[in-house]
């Protein structure tokens, strides 16, 4: 698990952001269906209490993997952002025809 410098600035909160999406993930695993879970910070942590910190954590990641038990999400590949889509219709990466493998 990471969480950069340019998200939470101190380890402390970082530990703690870990500590509680293992913890949180541990106490929901046998709820969720087979697959790999991402959590991904997408900000900056605000400044705030590590009390607090762990309570919008928990209550935050919670959330999330209620809705995949709720809605039943089976390992869902997404595509990266900033990768190729894969060619269709058997046409390869110039445009032409693919050759036989």
């Amino acid at each position: 698990m990471v969480i950069g410098r340019r998200m939470a600035a101190h380890a402390v909160t970082r530990n703690t952001i870990k500590r509680v999406l293992r913890e949180t993930f541990r106490l929901q695993r046998s709820n969720l269906p087979p697959g790999l879970y991402v959590f991904r910070l997408h900000g900056r942590v605000p400044d705030m209490s590590l009390r607090a910190l762990r309570r919008l954590v928990r209550a935050e990641a919670g959330e999330l993997l209620a809705r995949v038990i709720r809605s039943g999400i089976r390992g869902r590949a997404e595509p990266v952002r900033g990768t190729r889509k894969p060619a269709t219709s058997g046409s390869g990466p110039d445009g032409g025809a693919q050759s036989p493998a």
